[in-house]
């Protein structure tokens, strides 16, 4: 049974296939088409999310403070 299978995967992998340049640019172009769909499908709303977080403006930062934890002055 399994030299049987194998017997055919290995005539079926000799086997050649031609594709026209037509078909391979309309298969380039619908795959595309189809992961851009997906990709928007599948990601617009953590976009929103995230997009709303960077958007938010932060309150009571004090930049001389922050450099001041930062700790420049020490020697290592």
């Amino acid at each position: 049974m399994i030299e049987e299978i194998l017997s055919a995967v290995n005539k079926a992998s000799r086997e050649e296939m031609k594709v026209t340049k037509g078909l391979a640019l309309i298969i380039v172009v619908g795959s595309f088409l189809i992961g851009l769909i997906i990709g928007n499908a599948c990601g617009c709303g953590h976009t929103k999310k995230v997009m709303k977080k960077k958007a938010a403006p932060q309150e009571d930062f004090d930049a001389d403070e922050y450099v001041k934890s930062l700790n420049f002055d020490e020697d290592f």
